[in-house]
């Protein structure tokens, strides 16, 4: 149970399945030929906007294009999609001859677009038309979000790293006089549950769901390559390891079984998400990846003056390549204008007016400003997309609301800094080579590691199977392949140091 004791469990973001059949004449994805011209330009923005769909995006698309025609002499047509739609609207898009020039992506499918040509080379543009905005982003989520070595997305300005931490109902807490701060691992967190749920019989107290089962809480220590493959970070070498095939996994799935044993602990059949359950007040915590002020953006979505949560952060700040692209906003092949576009983004990032506008909405309508520099969220306004900014440009010239730590800002900064960085990053693993293999095996995980982390069935009965199926499936063929590459990717950082 060693490694269990250190978690981050990254809140993967939302990986967009993109297919690029169509994308457009041209398959030369770099800078070459992309310059700017004195047109007037519309820039077809496609934004994910993950909570709610929002009604009143024309009043601040039209004050935004006010402010843009003197800047940039360009205007911005905001199409916003929830997850339920965006995915598949994407991809319509990207497949079809209809406008597109920005659109936000990450993780998995960043990589595969990048390998399609789906994306433009931006490096030699930032340089050129977006100076401010190449000097703005962190380093470390620069280099960490590019792909042999170039830039094919400007990632999101905010948290470079993730910990292990809890998110509880403090109000909860306070009455019981229990003090979270105690809690110095995972298992301590679980302790506390336990005394809870003596007081409150009727609610559950956590889940073994992702991204917050002890298989989750186990990824802190482990640094991932692809799929279950890579190493622990203490390892000390670049020998890689399949992560299924250690005791620590096993550790890991027979104490989410022995929790799950503790009637009405997990909401198991209870019909309703993580979310739902927390947002409802119904669950006391969720043990998962944390950042300064994630509490705060749940008291924020939530809106509930019934509950109130906080965070303890219970492990060291990691930076991995998935922080690095978990948010970030690129340009198709297909745009039109890439410079002009680029321009905007650095706007997005550099330009308090333009970041808070598309943020918070409209002054008077979507907020209001208080004496002390804060501002209020107003409850029912059409527009607002406070909670979700990770999404949206430079976090660190957001507005701060009064339902956040004043320092928040401050909070971000120390974080970063206090992280250590991965050494994969920076690394992405080209699939290619072994797709097959990578598919049948990926296809076995899904079908036995989501039973296992989340205690619902028995280790004994199952994982040896699980391991033989993954085995038969070519788990081997992909470990030798991420392997090579790995071993190539360290060799060329080390030649150029």
């Amino acid at each position: 149970m060693k490694k269990i004791k250190r978690f981050a469990a990254i809140l993967l973001a939302f990986a967009v399945v993109l297919g690029f059949a169509g994308c457009g004449k041209q398959t030369d994805t770099s800078a070459g030929g992309y310059e700017d011209n004195d047109e007037f330009y519309t820039i077809e923005w496609y934004m994910l906007f993950p909570d709610v769909l929002q009604k009143d995006v024309a009043p601040v698309e039209a004050k935004l294009n006010e402010y843009l025609k003197d800047k940039i002499n360009a205007e911005v047509h905001m199409n916003v999609f929830d997850w339920s739609t965006y995915s598949e609207r994407l991809n319509l898009m990207m497949q079809s001859s209809e406008k597109i020039d920005l659109c936000w992506t990450s993780g998995t499918e960043y990589y595969n677009t990048v390998a399609k040509k789906g994306f433009i080379e931006l490096d030699d543009l930032m340089a050129k038309y977006a100076p401010k905005l190449l000097e703005t982003i962190d380093p470390n989520i620069l280099n960490g979000s590019k792909v042999n070595g170039k830039m094919y997305a400007v990632p999101a300005n905010k948290e470079a790293a993730s910990a292990l931490g809890v998110i509880y109902r403090k109000d909860i807490t306070d009455k019981l006089g229990i003090n979270m701060e105690d809690c110095k691992t995972a298992q301590d967190v679980m302790e506390v549950c336990k005394k809870v749920h003596e007081a409150y019989p009727d609610m559950f107290m956590t889940d073994t769901n992702t991204p917050s089962s002890p298989v989750d809480w186990l990824t802190m220590d482990f640094d991932t390559a692809y799929l279950g493959y890579g190493k622990w970070l203490d390892s000390g070498d670049n020998k890689l390891i399949n992560m299924y095939e250690t005791q620590e996994y096993q550790d890991a799935c027979q104490y989410a079984y022995d929790l799950r044993q503790i009637k009405g602990f997990y909401p198991t059949g209870a019909g309703k998400t993580t979310r739902e359950l927390m947002e409802a007040g119904q669950q006391f915590c969720i043990v998962s990846g944390v950042k300064p002020g994630k509490a705060d953006e749940y008291n924020i979505l939530f809106n509930n003056p019934n509950i109130k949560y906080s965070e303890v952060i219970l492990s060291q700040p990691v930076t991995r390549t998935s922080e690095c692209t978990g948010s970030m906003m690129a340009i198709p092949l297909k745009c039109e204008n890439p410079a002009r576009t680029l321009k905007f983004l650095e706007l997005l990032n550099t330009d308090e007016y333009v970041n808070n506008l598309i943020n918070f909405g409209i002054e008077g309508e979507g907020y209001t400003k208080n004496a002390d520099g804060t501002v209020h969220v107003i409850k029912d306004a059409g527009y607002k997309c406070n909670g979700n900014q990770w999404m949206i440009g430079n976090v660190f010239i957001n507005y701060i609301t009064d339902e956040e730590d004043p320092q928040k800002n401050k909070n971000f900064m120390e974080f970063n800094q206090q992280a250590k960085a991965s050494d994969m990053l920076g690394f992405a693993f080209d699939v290619d080579p072994v797709k097959n293999e990578a598919i049948a095996v990926s296809n076995v995980i899904k079908e036995y590691n989501d039973q296992l982390k989340t205690g619902s069935v028995t280790l004994a009965q199952n994982y040896d199977v699980f391991i033989d199926k993954m085995k038969k499936a070519g788990s081997d063929t992909v470990l030798a392949e991420v392997q090579k590459q790995y071993d190539q990717w360290c060799a060329g950082n080390k030649s150029e140091e």
